[in-house]
């Protein structure tokens, strides 16, 4: 019991530290305040806490306009792992060239669509999400401008199932479904989706995160990693970067890693077709 209070007292001394390191990832206190709040909600459950799952207006310096964020879910530690915590910094540092075509897997509420928008302006967006109630808030979020997917990607197609596993941002795709609430989703390769999205040429930014499902892709992208020409991808364990590295090199892969952020448990990669001369591929859309 002591045990589980001291633990209870350093978490909330670290989201103290951490709600003060990032205030400056809002442009109005009041938002600032309702992050806190949200993160009071998922703290102590079981509570009837007024105005939980609310939509909220957020604006921030890192984005233009608005963003739509639900209150008292965890879309608001993702908006600040994006924007103060720079998971996607050395993407933007490195700065890739000639970024047109970009295809993001498991685009949650789209706040990474968000990112690409400004970093890559006048970009075609392809995101893909299968959780209904985050595609909403990604449409919401990304605007008309992006084609959206309602899909799980993986190596295989067919009828799956989402487990929700704690928050919006973690949910595991299965084959059977672990509770009556299981919510039946479709899962293409990235082939199929590629198709969808009327994308004939190269890809030239992949982005993925889903959740552990990146074991079965990587180890099965012969047919299609040769398109993508820059990529970042978050890899969970049991997936260690020596496999995911070795696994694209066996599909011939010319990728190469230029950086990564290290999160403890999971890694985001950041690799770059080695043969690129700073002009975009004359097939991509």
């Amino acid at each position: 019991m002591a045990s589980k209070f001291h633990k209870r007292v350093e978490h909330v001394v670290w989201l103290t530290r951490h709600h003060w390191r990032t205030r400056m990832t809002y442009c109005r206190t009041l938002d600032w305040f309702c992050s806190i709040y949200s993160d009071l909600i998922l703290l102590v459950r079981g509570v009837r806490w007024p105005g939980r799952r609310v939509v909220r207006t957020v604006y921030s310096p890192f984005l233009d306009g608005p963003t739509f964020l639900r209150v008292g879910t965890s879309d608001w530690g993702m908006f600040e792992q994006l924007l103060c915590d720079g998971e996607y910094a050395p993407l933007f540092e490195h700065n890739p060239s000639g970024i047109r075509v970009i295809l993001d897997l498991g685009a949650n509420i789209g706040l990474s669509v968000r990112l690409w928008q400004r970093a890559f302006p006048g970009s075609t967006i392809t995101a893909v999400e299968p959780d209904p109630e985050n595609l909403a808030a990604a449409r919401r979020n990304g605007g008309s401008a992006v084609h959206f997917i309602q899909a799980g990607a993986g190596a295989q197609a067919g009828k799956f199932f989402l487990d929700q596993v704690g928050s919006e941002c973690s949910y595991k795709v299965r084959e059977t479904p672990a509770d009556s609430n299981a919510i039946s989703v479709d899962v293409l390769t990235v082939p199929q989706i590629l198709e969808t999205a009327n994308i004939k040429g190269d890809v030239d930014f992949l982005k993925c995160d889903i959740e552990g499902s990146e074991i079965a892709l990587f180890k099965n992208c012969a047919s299609w990693i040769k398109r993508v020409r820059n990529l970042a991808v978050e890899l969970h364990p049991p997936y260690t970067s020596e496999e995911f590295l070795s696994d694209l090199q066996g599909a011939g892969s010319e990728l190469a890693e230029y950086g990564r952020v290290d999160r403890g448990q999971y890694k985001v990669l950041f690799l770059e077709r080695s043969n690129e001369n700073g002009s975009p591929n004359p097939q991509s859309n």
